[in-house]
């Protein structure tokens, strides 16, 4: 994954977790990228793109939605009851929406 942001993300899938760390390593230089391009147009009804991020099992969904509220996150309510849905919608500082979901136990 590619975005302009200190913090690095790579995408890997599920099963590396279980490998040996050296094979995790040539997993991390084989992983698939993304670009994220700006675009002039501002954002019409629906995003163009739509990301569902899932905490790690070790970690907390709470947490992982404080830690993006701290980085510029903000709240956004879609009409979901937080209390039902086991998401929280939130949008990146140009208004993108992107869900946090549970962590996804195996």
């Amino acid at each position: 994954m590619v975005y302009d942001t200190p913090e690095e993300a790579v995408i890997l899938p599920p099963h590396v977790s279980e490998e040996p760390v050296e094979d995790v390593a040539i997993w991390r230089e084989r992983a698939q990228a993304w670009v994220f391009v700006p675009v002039p147009e501002p954002k019409a009804v629906k995003n163009r793109l739509h990301l569902d991020l899932a905490a790690h099992v070790s970690q907390d969904r709470e947490a992982e939605i404080d830690r993006l509220l701290r980085l510029g996150a903000t709240r956004v309510n879609v009409g979901q009851d937080e209390e039902a849905v086991t998401w929280t919608v939130l949008a990146d500082p140009e208004g993108n929406e992107f869900c946090v979901l549970s962590s996804r136990d195996r």
